[in-house]
This record gives structure tokens, sequence and C-alpha cells, in this order.
């Protein structure tokens, strides 16, 4: 890696967006307004990584192929959106009463596209370019992506307020999607929810430190839309490097299934919204979810050309905690000196509520594909969690003959692995996860610093998998391969013994682990020269320099590597801002 640094390469990422949003609003009198909005956003992005032939990564490359050492990816790619808005209110005010009501329309349409290609043949530090490469990288070929969406829906909302003591409000939603099948292009959603301000009421009176305590409620649907453009259509690829006289031919490339639906979630919520002492502000919410016609992933054979294709199946349950608090120590308006400090948490717990006949067929798959597999895979039961870690309980390396304990489902050991006796060995998900922090300002100067935390859960220990135990010897650098495997009768030791790859570790609960984490996520540091009579001189509004760390402390109760390409890796960032 040093010897890499003192090298040419280069990675560079750019984009140029452009958004704008028109709105037209007309006082129609008697309460009602009517707004309209057009918009459109454009943006344009490329990429560049260039790794000359001397880069280590090449050495392998030598005798008719030395002259394909170095490499160049390049990739482009755009996304529009153009998207419009009505929108008519009426709103009106009687005694105590507050009436407010909207109907609206909206529509929009999305088109990305994205296209990459790999160059090699760079000999010289120098060629840089992608101009100067010898030819495509071996077997590849320039690839690319496209998708269009289109939605078209509309809405009406009624809300109302009596005496800022009570609260209710309704709103159904209706929509289209290109992202759903022929047959389901529809979904309508409705919420209803309700709310009470105890501290506007007598028998509250008289609790002064109690600025705002507000309770309410909340039920409804919600639809989900992030998914691929094309999941629910008949998709066909050309053979691209064969031809019959003269014509391409074609192949499925994706399943349609015209019944696919929106994804629903039914929300349950209730809430208390709190400030007291005019410093202390509180948020608790109690939540129940629901989510009806998942999308999911069918596996289908091999002979029919695809791996996959989109479904609904299973109902999820989710339900839990969430809070937040902050408590503004003190606070100078006027010399701009403050402190806060906050902290939230979330406590979830996901369930599987129903599952459909193909998806217990894809459970079935993943049995026997965690065979071969040196790690947990997915598995779907209905009553269990969708972060359940399935391995087979293991009672350690027995130090008489350095194999594994397996204990079967009848609680029986053994020292053959099966995908039968799998049990769900841990969850990964945290019992209590959220982060913490504080700001502070002083006469321009400003501090903060944002950490996060997890406790409870567990975590499926894949680094003493692949580089512990199932090591190459010869790749090998860490010593817990060697000190810590089992190499005569009598050692009592966590790993197996040593060049045993051979027959690699299935999933077993040996490596499933607690994880309790901190990690401090963010640290900032500005200076505001609002007071300085030279930002003046300059004709300038604002200046201001900020100095930003992101993942600057993580501490665990597992030692995990996250791999070379995506490595636990600490950011700094310098901003200046001048307003003139």
């Amino acid at each position: 890696p040093l010897y890499n640094a003192t090298l040419n390469t280069s990675s560079t990422n750019n984009y140029t967006d452009l958004t704008n949003n028109t709105y037209i609003e007309w006082m129609a009198g008697n309460g009602f307004k009517v707004t309209g909005r057009f918009g459109f956003n454009n943006t344009v992005n490329g990429s560049e990584q260039f790794f000359p032939g001397s880069h280590t990564k090449f050495i392998n490359l030598t005798g008719d192929n030395l002259f394909l050492r170095g490499s160049y990816d390049k990739g482009n790619g755009k996304f529009s959106m153009v998207s419009g808005d009505l929108n008519v209110n009426y709103s009106k005010s009687f005694g105590k009463h507050i009436l407010f009501t909207n109907i609206g329309a909206n529509i929009r349409e999305d088109k990305s596209e994205s296209y990459l290609y790999s160059a090699v043949g760079f000999p010289n530090n120098k060629m840089n370019s992608i101009i100067f490469a010898k030819q495509y990288a071996l077997n590849s070929k320039p690839t690319g992506d496209e998708a269009i969406n289109r939605e078209i829906g509309a809405l009406a909302l009624v809300n109302y307020s009596y005496d800022n003591r009570y609260f209710a409000d309704f709103s159904l939603r209706t929509s289209a999607s290109s992202q759903f099948g022929s047959e389901n292009r529809w979904g309508s959603f409705w919420a209803a929810g309700a709310g009470w301000n105890l501290h506007h009421e007598r028998f509250l009176s008289h609790l002064v430190f109690v600025n705002q305590l507000k309770l309410r409620g909340s039920v409804g649907y919600t639809g989900s839309q992030n998914f691929n453009s094309y999941q629910a259509m008949l998709l066909y690829n050309y053979f691209l490097d064969n031809s019959y006289q003269g014509m391409l031919g074609t192949y499925l490339n994706g399943l349609s299934n015209p019944e696919l639906k929106w994804q629903q979630k039914l929300d349950y919520n209730i809430g208390v919204d709190a400030s007291l002492f005019n410093n202390l502000s509180l948020r608790v919410d109690l939540y129940r979810s629901i989510t009806t016609n998942l999308l999911t992933d069918i596996t289908t054979p091999p002979s029919l050309g695809f791996s996959s294709y989109k479904a609904n199946l299973g109902q999820i349950e989710n339900t839990g905690v969430e809070f937040r608090a902050n408590y503004r120590m003190f606070v100078n308006t006027g010399k701009r000196q403050s402190l806060n400090v906050f902290v939230s948490g979330i406590s979830n717990k996901n369930r599987i509520m129903k599952i459909s006949n193909s998806l217990k067929s894809l459970t079935s798959n993943q049995d026997k594909l965690s065979q071969t597999s040196n790690k947990p895979l997915v598995r779907f039961e209905e009553g269990q969690s969708l972060d359940a870690i399935w391995a087979v309980p293991s009672r350690g390396i027995d130090p008489a003959t350095g194999k594994e304990i397996f204990v079967k489902k009848d609680g029986s050991f053994t020292e053959t692995w099966s995908s039968d006796d799998k049990v769900v060995a841990g969850i990964n998900q945290p019992k209590l996860s959220g982060n913490f922090g504080a700001n502070f300002e002083y006469m321009g100067l400003s501090v903060g610093f944002i950490a996060t935390y997890r406790m409870g859960g567990q975590i499926y220990n894949q680094t003493l998998v692949d580089k512990v135990e199932n090591a190459q010897l010869n790749y090998n650098v860490d010593s817990r391969a060697y000190y810590d495997s089992w190499k005569k009768p009598g050692d009592n030791v966590l790993f197996k013994s040593i060049g045993t790859v051979r027959n690699p570790t299935l999933a077993t609960s040996r490596f499933v682990q607690d994880l309790n984490e901190w990690q401090v996520a963010s640290v900032n540091l500005g200076y505001d020269f609002y007071r300085h009579e030279f930002v003046r001189k300059m004709k300038l509004q604002r200046l201001q320099v900020l100095l930003n760390a992101n993942d600057v402390l993580r501490m665990s109760t597992v030692k995990i590597e996250r791999g070379t390409s995506y490595p636990f890796a600490r950011y700094f960032s310098f901003t200046i801002m001048a307003n003139y």
C-alpha cells in the first residue's frame, strides 16, 4: 500500500445538478386558495478510476499479458425528473373552531441512465488518459442501465381543531405507478389521527413548569415505491455475440407479474410530546406496523434463464418504542452563547406473521445452499425475526480430537454438521440503539459532536471464519490462526486444527457474538467571523470556516473487519463559506 500510494493513481467523481420549482398561488377568496407547482431536476455525473501498470494489483500479468497491465474505469450517467402538483385548499375559523381541507393531484416522471466501461493496457504511469488504452478489459464490454418511472395520484385531507386543545385529521390518497403490475397499478391509502393538548386544560394550569404536554395517536396505511422500474414486466435481452443470417436473437431476462401489488404498511402510533421548565423537550412514541403484500425476490430454476422474479409474499410485524430528549443547558441569544445536549433511542422487534408457499420453497432452497456456505443464510419462518441468525448449535472444539461438536435437535452430540439442526442462534438487531451529542456556541465559536450506540443483539463474526479458521496458510497474517487453533490433544481453544480449509466451517453458533458498540460518528468545529471588522470591509455578509470529522472513534465488544474494499475509515473535511 505504501508503494502504491506513490504512483500516479486517481479516483474522481463529479456531478452537475440543476433543480427548479415554480409555484403559482391564487387567493380565490372566501377561504379558498389554489396552488400549482411545476418542477424539474437534471443531474449529470461521471466517475473515473485509473491504476498504472506498475501497480501491484497487476503483478501476476506476465509474458504475453504484460502489456495488459494498468486499468481505467470510466462511467457516466444522467437523471431527469419532471413533476407537477395542483392543490385547492379551504380554511375557515369560526369561534374556537378551525377547519382546513385540501384536495390535490400530482403527476411525475423520472428517467435515469448510466454507462460503464473498463479498459486495460497502460504500461506508463504518465499514460493516464483512456485514449491510451490497448483494449477493453478481458471478457468485458460497455455496460449500462436505464429506468423510467411514472406516477399519477390524487389526495384529500381534512383537519379540524377546537380551542387549540383537541385536534383530528383524516387523509385519503390514491396513486398509480408504472412499477407495479398492469392489473394493480393503483394503490389507495388512508390515515387518521387525533391529539389532545393537555397543557391547555384547567386541571394542569397550576403546573407552571409544564410548557407543553400533548397526547396523540394515529392509524393509517402507507405505500412503498423504492423498487426496480421493470420488476413486473416481461423483459428480453439480445444475443450480441452471435447472429443468424444477419439478425440478432433474444432471450428471456425477466418474468412478468401483472398481479404485482403495492407493498402496504399499516401503522399504529401513540405518542407524547412534552416541554418542561422552558429547557427540556421530550418525545416518546409507541408503534406497531404490519407490512402486507411484502415484495420479495423469488428464486427460479436455472432452466428458466434468470435467477428470480418479484412477487407479493408474506406479512411482517414491527413493534417498538422510540424516544428523543433535548436539554438546553443555557442560552444567550444576544451574545450567541448556548449549550444543548440531546439523546435519542429506538427499540424495535420484527416478526414474520405469514409467508406464502413460494417463500417456504425459497427457504428450503436456502437450506440446501447452506450446506456449502461458510456464513448463515436468510431463512423465512413464521413467528421468527427477519434478522434471525440461523446456525447449528455448537459446544466448541473437542480438546481430544480438535473437531467441532454440534448439538442436534434431539439434544444429542455429533461431529457432523446438518442443516436440519439449525436454530435461531441470535438476532442481528439491537435491543436499543440511537445517538447522543451536544452543540456548543460561544461568540462565533461552535463545537459539536454526535455519537451513536448499539446495545444488545448479536452478530456473526465472519472475520474469524474467513481470516482465521478458514484462512489459507500461505496468505494468512493473523497470529490467532496458529496460537488459538487446535494442535494437540488437550488444547482447549476456539478454532479447529490449522490447515482444515478443505473442510470449511459452516454456519455455527460458535461465531455468534453479543454486539455492543459505541461510535463517535461526527465531530465539528467552526468559527463565524461576524464580530470582525474586516468582514464588513470586504463587503461580506458572512464568513465562516468549518472543520468536520466523521467516524472518529469506534469501540465494540466484537473485533471484526469490513473488508479491504470498504474498510473502517476516518473522514475529514474543511469548508470555507463566504456570502456576499
